[in-house]
């Protein structure tokens, strides 16, 4: 499955939402994100769901930021996130998510990243993109129900993909 992200940056931090997981019946931390829908482009689908999510557009993109495949293993599923940073963007959060998915939104730093999102494939390569150096990174993590994420590997691609 392929999955579309944004990192979205403002002097408060990184801007996440909250979802709800009707499977678990709780609530789970995550940067604005979602399927791609036929016909989409990568970059099109983050842009979309940004603004399905949290009302706000992204004017310009700075490029893949980094990509996580995920790796369930007691599941047999496999799932490919890759995160775009957003260079600009307009507008003020309003949460009106069509899916009805999206109960919040905040801006973050980085120990309320680590915080909110506790799973390492989820604030790990957020951590990096804050300390920087600002690189594409690909991230690959096997996950097991009740058990801690494991980073199989991180590889650094270098400068960011630039401008999108």
């Amino acid at each position: 499955m392929m999955v579309a992200a944004a990192i979205i940056e403002s002097p408060s931090g990184i801007l996440l939402v909250e979802n709800k997981r009707s499977w678990q019946d709780t609530t789970e931390w995550s940067l604005p994100a979602g399927i791609l829908d036929p016909g989409e482009t990568l970059i099109e689908t983050a842009g979309r769901e940004v603004s399905e999510e949290t009302g706000l557009t992204v004017e310009s993109w700075g490029g893949l930021a980094y990509v996580v495949h995920r790796i369930f293993a007691d599941r047999k599923i496999q799932l490919g996130v890759h995160v775009f940073s957003a260079k600009s963007y307009s507008g003020e959060i309003e949460l009106n998510d069509p899916d009805g998915i999206v109960v919040d939104a905040c801006w973050a730093d980085a120990d309320r990243v680590r915080e909110l999102m506790p799973s390492a494939a989820f604030h790990q390569p957020i951590g990096d993109w804050l300390e920087g150096p600002r690189s594409t990174r690909i991230y690959e993590y096997r996950e097991v129900v009740g058990e801690p994420d494991e980073l199989l590997s991180r590889s650094d691609l270098g400068a960011d993909s630039g401008d999108v």
